[in-house]
C-alpha cells in the first residue's frame, strides 16, 4: 500500500461514525484498579472497577450525569481514589469513549513532568489502556510531549488530543497556552497560587458552551511561604478549599442507625479512646458496624438541598459548579482504630510543640486548614486575648493542649 493510499485509509478510519458514548459512569466499569487502597474493601490491581464500593464515588458520577453541572470539584483525604474518579475516568472518557480533548493542569511544568511519568502514565497502563498509548511519535517513548494522541489498538483510529496545560510560570513553554480544550483536570489543585487561578483555568472550557467539563482535584496541602489571605479565615490558606466554598459544598450525610437522622461525622464527633463515633443527634455511641451501615445508606447533600425522609431534595443552585468535600470517615477503606491511633499520635506531638503529625491529620485525613496553637511557654496577654477569637476553636471549646485552667469571680 502507498504512503497517500495509507494516509487515506487513515482517515477513513478516523471518519467512520461513532457508537453513542456511554455515560461516564458506566464507563467507569469498563476500567481496571490501576492500583488498589488497602482496606475493609480490598481489590487486587488489575480487577475491574466498582465505583458503588464507596458511596462517594457513586455520588459523584449520579451528579455527574445529571446534567445539573459543569465544573465539578473534589476536596478528599490522600490516597482515597479522588484522581481515579475525578481526573483518570473523566479523561479517558473523554480521549477514548467521546473522542473529545482534554487538557491536564498542573501549577507548572515540573508538576506536569512529575505527574504524567510517575502518576498518570502509569496509571492509564494499569487502567487496562496501555495498548491505546502511542507506539511511533510524540509521547512513544516516554516524556511528557505537548500534546499526546492516543489511537483505538484495533481499528488505529485516533483518540480526542490529550494536552498538557502550566496554570502558572512556564505555560507558554508547553506549546499550547492558547488551547481551549472541550474539558480539563486540574489536579493537585491546592499547588495552585489562589483559587483565582483555578477559576481561571477552568473557564477554558467556556467557548464549548454547556458540553464544556472543568475537573478539580486535590487534598489539602502545605505550601512553604503561602499565607492565610483572611487573618479571620485559615482556609483562605488553600486555594482548594476556596474553590470549594464557590461551589455546591456537597458532604456525605450519614443515616445513623439508631435515630434514623443524618448529620456528616466529624473529628468532634470521634472518641479517640474507644475508637468510636457518637451520634450529635440521639448521643448513641457506633461501632464499626453502626458506621458501615450509616455510611451504605448516606446522602450526597449540597448547601442549599434538604433531606425529606430519605430523599434529598435539590435546592436552586444559581451556578453550575459542584463541589464536595469528604474526609477519612466517608470511606469504607477506612479503619476507625487507625483513624484514631493517628489522632492519638497527633495530639501527643502537638502538646510538646510538634505540630506536623496535626497539621498531616487536619489537611489529609479531615482536610481543613490548620493553625499552630501558640506554646503554653510562650503565651503572653495578647496571645490568651486572640484565642477566644482564633476561628479553628469554638468561644466554648478549650484547646487541648491546655492542662490547667484558672478561675476567678468578681463578687463586687
Amino acid at each position: 500500500m502507498s504512503a497517500v493510499a495509507d494516509l487515506d485509509e487513515r482517515k477513513a478510519q478516523d471518519l467512520r461514525p461513532l457508537k453513542k458514548a456511554r455515560p461516564v459512569g458506566a464507563f467507569a466499569r469498563t476500567m481496571r484498579l490501576p492500583d488498589a487502597p488497602s482496606g475493609p474493601r480490598d481489590g487486587q490491581p488489575g480487577d475491574l472497577w466498582v465505583p458503588e464500593t464507596e458511596p462517594t464515588q457513586a455520588a459523584f458520577y449520579a451528579h455527574h450525569e445529571s446534567g445539573a453541572w459543569r465544573t465539578f470539584a473534589v476536596v478528599a483525604p490522600s490516597q482515597r481514589g479522588k484522581t481515579l474518579k475525578a481526573i483518570l475516568c473523566p479523561l479517558l472518557h473523554a480521549c477514548i469513549e467521546s473522542r473529545q480533548s482534554f487538557a491536564i493542569a498542573l501549577p507548572n511544568l515540573d508538576a506536569l513532568a512529575k505527574a504524567w511519568d510517575g502518576k498518570l502514565r502509569p496509571a492509564i497502563e494499569g487502567a487496562g489502556f496501555k495498548d491505546w498509548l502511542p507506539t511511533t511519535g510524540p509521547g512513544s517513548k516516554g516524556g511528557r510531549p505537548p500534546v499526546l494522541v492516543m489511537r483505538d489498538p484495533e481499528t488505529n483510529r485516533r483518540a480526542g488530543p490529550l494536552y498538557f496545560l502550566a496554570m502558572g510560570t512556564g505555560a507558554r513553554e508547553t506549546g499550547v497556552s492558547q488551547v481551549s480544550p472541550q474539558k480539563i483536570g486540574i489536579d493537585e489543585a491546592d499547588d495552585a497560587v489562589d483559587a483565582g487561578q483555578l477559576d481561571l483555568t477552568c473557564k477554558r472550557i467556556n467557548s464549548w458552551g454547556k458540553q464544556g467539563r472543568a475537573y478539580v482535584a486535590s487534598t489539602v496541602n502545605d505550601r512553604t511561604g503561602r499565607e492565610a489571605s483572611d487573618t479571620t479565615d485559615p482556609d483562605s490558606a488553600h486555594p482548594v478549599l476556596i474553590f470549594y466554598k464557590m461551589g455546591s459544598m456537597h458532604r456525605q450525610k450519614h443515616r445513623c442507625p439508631h435515630c434514623k437522622g443524618y448529620f456528616t461525622p466529624e473529628l468532634e464527633h470521634l472518641d479517640v479512646d474507644r475508637c468510636a463515633i457518637t451520634c450529635p443527634l440521639c448521643s448513641v455511641i457506633w461501632s464499626e458496624e453502626d458506621r458501615r451501615d450509616a455510611l451504605n445508606r448516606s446522602l450526597s447533600v449540597g448547601s442549599l438541598d434538604r433531606i425529606d425522609g430519605d430523599t434529598v431534595v435539590a435546592g436552586a443552585y444559581e451556578s453550575d459548579n459542584y463541589s464536595e468535600l469528604t474526609t477519612v470517615l466517608d470511606y469504607h477503606m477506612t479503619v476507625l482504630s487507625d483513624i484514631c491511633a493517628s489522632i492519638r499520635a497527633a495530639r501527643l506531638g502537638e502538646a510538646k510543640g510538634e505540630y506536623s503529625r496535626m497539621k498531616t491529620v487536619m489537611h489529609k485525613m479531615f482536610c481543613r486548614s490548620y493553625v499552630e496553637p501558640a506554646g503554653v511557654n510562650d503565651m503572653t496577654a495578647e496571645g490568651l486575648a486572640s484565642v477566644s477569637s482564633r476561628s479553628d476553636y469554638d468561644k466554648r471549646m478549650v484547646p487541648h493542649w491546655v492542662t490547667h485552667l484558672a478561675a476567678g469571680v468578681d463578687v463586687q
